[in-house]
């Protein structure tokens, strides 16, 4: 299978950096989707505000190409 990852940015800023990486890597042909977390969230603070691994699972899946 073609290697693929997920990435995780906060929402303030991270949206236009999270395109700009998946649209690199999609061009080297790597798959990507973007996680969506929670608006004024970023990967640290999800979990630190309660949420847990099935919470991040349940992300994951949703994620965008």
């Amino acid at each position: 299978a073609a290697p693929a990852i997920a990435a995780a940015y906060d929402g303030d800023d991270g949206n236009a950096a999270a395109k700009d990486l998946s649209r690199t890597l999609e061009e080297r042909g790597v798959a990507t989707r973007l996680i969506s977390l929670p608006e004024g969230h970023d990967p640290n603070s999800f979990f630190i505000s309660g949420g847990n691994a099935q919470d991040f699972q349940r992300l994951l899946e949703e994620a965008c190409p």
